[in-house]
């Protein structure tokens, strides 16, 4: 068997998510059937596995963030570790949200949104420099901007326009 090792964080803040349940099956893209093994979150988010080398599905659940799905790769006689992931609290309806995670190299990825104004020719354009507001035109903001590897990069449209959206 191997060892993973790794972080569940909340997408807007980039803080550890406790009490995470951690449901594992067998294979890649399994949402349903038998669980392998199940782990939770400590109170940093943190959570460890030990499963039989192979590839599997982890349903990452908590009554206040939408279940997310990722994927592990267990190496026998080894530890898989910083094997990160995401999670978004529950949006309200009408709400998107975009979220960047990256591994390792590069140390530091972007996220840009651009879209449509309501009566201007212009576009908004949200990120790190000018992070839009969540009250006022345009109704998207980032939410979380992470220089230190992994991500997340978040961004939330709030209120949508017609148009087209660019990421």
């Amino acid at each position: 068997s191997g060892s993973i090792t790794g972080e569940l964080t909340n997408a807007i803040n980039g803080e550890g998510i406790e009490n995470v349940t951690i449901d594992v099956r067998q294979g890649i893209n399994v949402r349903s059937g038998s669980i392998v093994t199940s782990a939770t979150t400590n109170q940093n988010g943190q959570y460890q596995l030990n499963v039989d080398a192979g590839n599997y599905t982890a349903q990452a659940s908590h009554p206040d963030f939408n279940t997310t799905f990722f994927t592990l790769t267990s190496i026998g006689g080894q530890t898989q570790v910083n094997i990160n992931t995401s999670m978004s609290p529950r949006l309200a309806e009408g709400e998107i949200r975009i979220i960047l995670t990256w591994g390792d190299t590069p140390y530091d990825l972007d996220s840009h949104l651009t879209g449509p104004i309501p009566g201007n020719t212009t576009r908004f354009h949200v990120f790190y420099s000018d992070e839009g507001s969540r009250d006022s035109s345009p109704f998207t903001f980032l939410d979380h901007d992470d220089t230190q590897q992994f991500g997340p990069e978040t961004i939330t449209i709030v209120e949508q326009f017609d148009g087209v959206y660019r990421y």
